[in-house]
């Protein structure tokens, strides 16, 4: 497998592709909750009264969390059974209720501190006065599951390699990118147009009809991310052995 690291020196470099087809689904929960109200030792607070610079947490689709909160952030795990969700970083789990657009946390960091969140976009599209549209969908986690070869007919399907898991991108709701590359954490500033990813007016991948997302990061390889649950994903996994 070639090495992540050489191919992103040229990332700024890459080759034009087109980009085509509709965004995929997206989940119905995601999207950024941000604290409003707090419930401690049985007085009501308001956010600011208890977080000076703010507290939120994102939703990503695939399971992915940002959590931020008075000028630090992390990123977490999120799953949802019913309407109870649990939020983990691998060693702080913060548990409570999850719907319509309305996050409470119970018991945040064991200090009997109740907090409400709200998802603004999610409550007024279910109040009818919004609608975030069908490219908003795309946005959220995605691993990285395989790449494939340049040939004299374009890029090939044919012969991909599967790619060790940890490596994983996000896309934001403003069009730029995190990528996770061998543990190393990178930002770039792209932009969605359509379904076509750019990079400082550069084409340099797109979303898929299917859903997946793929990036040129030379013009030798391409890279292709996907959700958990998709078909290129659910192969990726059971190569890996799950």
């Amino acid at each position: 497998m070639k090495k992540w690291l050489m191919v992103l020196f040229c990332f700024v470099l890459t080759m034009s592709l087109v980009g085509c087809g509709e965004a995929g689904e997206p989940d119905p929960n995601a999207g950024v909750y941000n604290a409003t109200a707090v419930e401690m030792m049985g007085m009501s607070f308001t956010a600011e009264d208890i977080f000076e610079e703010g507290f939120s947490i994102e939703l990503l689709s695939g399971g992915k969390a940002k959590l931020a909160m008075d000028g630090d952030s992390d990123t977490a795990n999120w799953t949802l059974d019913g309407d109870r969700i649990e939020i983990s970083d691998g060693e702080t789990t913060l548990a409570g209720t999850l719907a319509n657009g309305v996050m409470i946390i119970d018991d945040f960091a064991g200090e009997s501190m109740t907090i409400t969140l709200k998802c603004d976009s999610i409550i007024e599209n279910s109040d009818g006065t919004a609608d975030a549209g069908q490219e908003n969908s795309v946005y959220g986690y995605y691993d990285a599951v395989y790449s494939a070869d340049w040939t004299e007919e374009g890029f090939s399907y044919d012969d991909v390699y599967y790619l060790d898991e940890g490596d994983s991108l996000i896309l934001n709701e403003d069009g730029s990118i995190d990528l996770v590359v061998e543990d190393e954490e990178y930002h770039y500033d792209t932009t969605l147009e359509g379904n076509e990813i750019t990079l400082d007016g550069t084409s340099i991948g797109a979303v898929t009809e299917e859903g997946l997302i793929y990036l040129d990061l030379s013009d030798e390889v391409r890279y292709i991310y996907a959700r958990e649950g998709q078909p290129a994903w659910e192969d990726w996994r059971e190569y890996l052995g799950y």
